[in-house]
């Protein structure tokens, strides 16, 4: 798959014999109880079998590092609407490179095709159907730039759905630095398109500095002013600003929370807080964004997401998670359908031998869109007990 041609690129990038590579294959067996195995508002249930071979690898060296993994997901149903077995593919790839003390480049990547949404992503709305998806990012830093560039895609299959697109740049100059301050000079631009036409577009310059009050606390700060294209409107000029609150933890760039407030087309508010609880790791989260997801949008939409999450480690190798979310999707300066959206899931994982770890869990979603011209309200429970078998 693309994952692991990529890795052959890291390698022929590096001296011969630097890098340290492990090469993992896996199965899984599950077999899920859904209550609403064709995402309609009255659903029928269905024992469902999976079975799903992987791959992993990973590597490093003295500057290199790098985890891939990809898995095909075979379905098995038992209800005669839906075909005797369904696939699904997934893999993603996350390397760096590290110059030591010169910066450093990041990169992740993943790639999904399904034929429903079986497994949450990276949407805020459930949207059923035949589907595939990819999304990439690329972070880079050096001693007077820093950068950023995503580009996310999703194509579906039925016609009464929309493609989508987000192409997104970042990049701040750091003409002065001293060991407390930073002076920046940074450009941020956005492209929106869905169902083949641009959706928005914007372009944000700005000015401002960055701070280390102290070992645990640090703050950023910019002003400027942002364009705005969207079809139908005239284009807007705006004020732009970016306003950032980090607490560190125990390492020298280890963030246990950061508030973050961005405006230039719309207000991006992200915050996150981290704390450690007996043996495992609670974390709280709260977004506002602008992005481009397709699906039932045919606009670009503002999505605000709140969720919490907690994993616990309660003996050896025992771990036990809970989260929960909730999401409120509008459209961005059109008319168009609204959603609110929740998730929850419970899970408990331990391994039962070194190679062979076992999974029991549980999750719930519901959704409603009541603006739709016929107005959807989706609800889901299941329930799964899988078994992964990993080569040591």
């Amino acid at each position: 798959m693309a994952v692991f041609a990529a890795l052959s690129a890291l390698l022929a990038l590096s001296p011969s014999g630097a890098l340290a590579a492990t090469l993992s294959p896996e199965l899984k067996a599950e077999a899920r109880y859904d209550d609403n195995i064709h995402a309609a508002e009255h659903g029928e249930d269905d024992l469902v079998r999976i079975l799903a071979p992987g791959l992993r690898s990973s590597g490093s060296g003295p500057a290199w590092n790098w985890d891939a993994w990809a898995r095909r997901s075979i379905y098995f149903y038992s209800h005669p609407s839906v075909s005797p077995t369904i696939t699904s593919d997934a893999a993603s790839l996350s390397a760096g490179y590290n110059a030591r003390n010169r910066g450093y480049v990041r990169a992740y990547s993943e790639l999904r095709r399904s034929r429903n949404d079986l497994q949450p992503d990276a949407r805020s709305v459930f949207v059923p159907g035949r589907f595939r998806s990819g999304e990439g990012t690329v972070n880079l830093a050096t001693t007077r730039l820093e950068a950023s560039t995503r580009l996310a895609a999703w194509d579906y299959y039925r016609p009464d759905q929309f493609d989508a697109t987000t192409k997104q740049l970042r990049a701040s100059l750091l003409p002065m630095r001293s060991r407390t301050n930073d002076w920046l000079l940074s450009y941020r631009g956005e492209e929106l398109d869905v169902a083949g036409r641009r959706a928005l577009a914007s372009n944000a310059a700005l000015g401002g500095f960055r701070r280390r009050h102290s070992a645990r606390l640090g703050s950023r700060w910019e002003a400027g002013i942002a364009e705005i294209r969207q079809p139908g409107s005239p284009t807007l000029h705006r004020a732009a600003f970016t306003a950032g609150l980090t607490i560190y933890g125990q390492g020298l760039d280890e963030a246990i929370a950061e508030v973050r407030v961005e405006r230039d087309a719309a207000t991006t508010v992200e915050a996150d807080a981290r704390r450690r609880v007996g043996n495992g790791v609670a974390l709280a989260t709260w977004s506002r964004r602008l992005n481009a997801e397709g699906g039932y949008a045919s606009h670009a939409v503002l999505d605000q997401r709140a969720g919490i999450s907690l994993a616990d480690t309660l003996g050896p190798g025992m771990i036990v998670s809970t989260d929960g979310s909730y999401t409120w999707t509008r459209p961005y300066r059109a008319e168009a359908p609204r959603s609110h959206e929740v998730r929850a899931g419970v899970s408990v994982s331990r391994p039962l031998q070194r190679w062979l770890t076992g999974r029991l869990g549980y999750d719930f979603l519901d959704q409603t869109d009541r603006d739709r011209p016929v107005p959807l309200r989706f609800r889901r429970n299941r329930v799964a007990l899988s078994l992964t078998a990993a080569m040591p």
